[in-house]
């Protein structure tokens, strides 16, 4: 029995050829996602707290950032956190629209001292300085 030119041995052997590779396919797919998953969660433990020699040898930069930027100060006068025109916020003016959703994917609270200087060692770690105006002039 033929069926397209095909006897139904020669059928059979490539729909099963066929139905194999597809599920390779799939179970190299799910692992390559797996690994990749897992490749973003070390790199994000990684990036949840600056380690202490990246803080040690950044700290004078960022010390000028935050001088330059807000005055080296979180608060205004009023005790009220300062937020600039463009929704900058804190003491290294950390941008809301720019930084928000990492900033709470990562667990940060950029409206208090140490998520904005969390935030801060964040970002210098992904962009550098080029991030911050200040750093510009």
């Amino acid at each position: 029995m033929t069926y397209y030119g095909l006897t139904l041995r020669r059928l059979v052997f490539w729909l099963a050829l066929i139905l194999f590779l597809i599920g390779a396919g799939i179970v190299f797919a799910q692992s390559y996602a797996g690994n990749l998953h897992q490749n973003q969660e070390i790199r994000e433990l990684d990036s949840l707290a600056a380690p202490p020699l990246f803080i040690q040898k950044h700290a004078r930069q960022l010390a000028a950032i935050r001088k330059c930027e807000s005055g080296d100060r979180h608060y205004d006068n009023n005790g009220n956190i300062i937020v600039s025109r463009t929704g900058d916020v804190g003491m290294y003016q950390v941008n809301l629209k720019s930084w928000q959703k990492e900033a709470e994917r990562l667990g940060y609270d950029i409206w208090t001292p140490d998520g904005n200087e969390q935030m801060a060692y964040h970002i210098l770690a992904t962009q550098g300085l080029r991030a911050w105006v200040c750093w510009k002039k």
